[in-house]
């Protein structure tokens, strides 16, 4: 559970963009919005362009993932930048949506202009994020997931390294990857079901930060589609931690020894993913303010786009109440929404008459879902009253006619 987390099944499906404009490049193309959107920014850029870049990706209606390189990971864990950390954290909070946040990147050895990475190593980097896991508890931050970026080469027997050096049991929301393959040749590969293994074991899903591989035939198309669809299954197949996220790195410049840009039929390939992405998953986070990191929140967003749940404060009804208890009014709402239950002219009980839900509570009863909450006589519905799990269980059986 934590902000911005998509449904099982579900995958944010984003992209890094250098040297283009994401709109006209991805979005105009496929005719959708791009799930997910990954950018870069130094620490000068901490509550300026970062947060800017933030907002107007949530209110596009895209999900943010942002990293930034920090001063020295000693001082950061030392506390002596809390303030510029609060300011940024108090920042990202404050946007209308979750946001993703992940402090230096790839840092076991990452290029770029903060290369080479920070004396401190592994454990300066844990401590550099404890720090900032503290501020985020102290502030009461609840609309912001943190979680390192680091490669997969760090899961391969070959570079010598040991992730869990990089991890901290409790500190992560989840771990975020990094994932390229410098030839024509599938991303689901060993190393793919190693750090998915691992997270598994660690209790994090995996969101893929960054992706690549080689080639532009109708092959490479098909690696595309391979990929997303591995992601999508990930969370039944039974080979580790769900896949959370793919972001490709769509970027002219060379970049861990290639250049990565999307393109031929890996770039249809893409955009066709996009669209199956817009029609057949409606974005966590988009209807209502006050679900976001809720463990529902995509099933929330699910029956709301299937019109079951209109909200909980009408006539706004921007919040639908996540932690509130169903009345057995509202449950009558529900189900008649869902099930498409006819009108009656029928009226069943006697308590119901000022209810709102009194239309609803009479097309329950004719449909023979409900008989009343005052047995044998039945003449009251309780419209007022919590409904439990065992009389929920009920109606569904009635009403689906289990």
């Amino acid at each position: 559970n934590y902000p911005g987390r998509p449904a099982d099944g579900d995958v944010l499906w984003g992209a890094t963009v250098t040297g283009y404009d994401l709109v006209a490049r991805h979005e105009e193309p496929a005719g959708v919005v791009l799930e997910m959107h990954r950018t870069y920014f130094q620490w000068s850029q901490r509550t300026g362009s970062m947060v800017d870049v933030a907002a107007a990706d949530i209110a596009a209606g895209r999900h943010p993932w942002v990293s930034t390189k920090t001063p020295s990971w000693a001082a950061m864990a030392d506390g002596s930048h809390d303030d510029e950390i609060d300011e940024m954290l108090i920042a990202l909070d404050g946007l209308p949506g979750p946001v993703w946040l992940s402090l230096h990147h790839e840092p076991e050895g990452g290029e770029g202009v903060n290369e080479p990475d920070d004396p401190a190593g592994s454990s300066g980097h844990v401590a550099m994020n404890r720090q900032v896991r503290q501020r985020m508890t102290a502030l009461g931050v609840d609309s912001v997931a943190l979680a390192p970026i680091l490669m997969s080469w760090t899961w391969d027997s070959r570079s010598g390294r040991n992730p869990n050096d990089w991890w901290a049991p409790g500190l992560y929301d989840f771990v975020g990857i990094t994932h390229f393959v410098p030839k024509e040749s599938t991303l689901v590969n060993a190393v793919w079901y190693d750090y998915r293994e691992w997270a598994q074991d660690h209790g994090v899903d995996v969101a893929i930060a960054e992706w690549g591989m080689k080639g532009t035939d109708a092959a490479a198309g098909l690696r595309v589609h391979e990929w997303h669809d591995a992601a999508v299954n990930s969370y039944r197949d039974g080979r580790g931690a769900r896949v959370a996220s793919l972001a490709a790195f769509d970027s002219p410049e060379t970049w861990h020894q290639g250049v990565w840009l999307l393109r031929g039929e890996q770039l249809e390939a893409f955009h066709d993913i996009m669209v199956e992405e817009a029609t057949t998953t409606p974005r966590p986070g988009n209807r209502f303010v006050d679900d976001d990191g809720s463990v529902h929140e995509a099933d929330i967003e699910l029956i709301a786009a299937a019109g079951i749940t209109l909200g909980c404060n009408p006539p706004t009804n921007d919040r639908y109440c996540p932690d509130g208890v169903v009345s057995r009014g509202q449950m009558a709402a529900f189900l008649v929404r869902a099930l498409d239950l006819p009108s009656t002219s029928t009226d069943f009980f006697s308590d119901d008459e000022s209810s709102i839900f009194e239309d609803d509570i009479n097309r329950l009863a004719a449909a023979g879902i409900t008989s009343g909450c005052n047995p044998p006589t039945n003449n009251r519905y309780c419209p007022d009253r919590d409904v439990s799990r065992a009389q929920m269980a009920t109606f569904l059986a009635r009403g689906l006619d289990l």
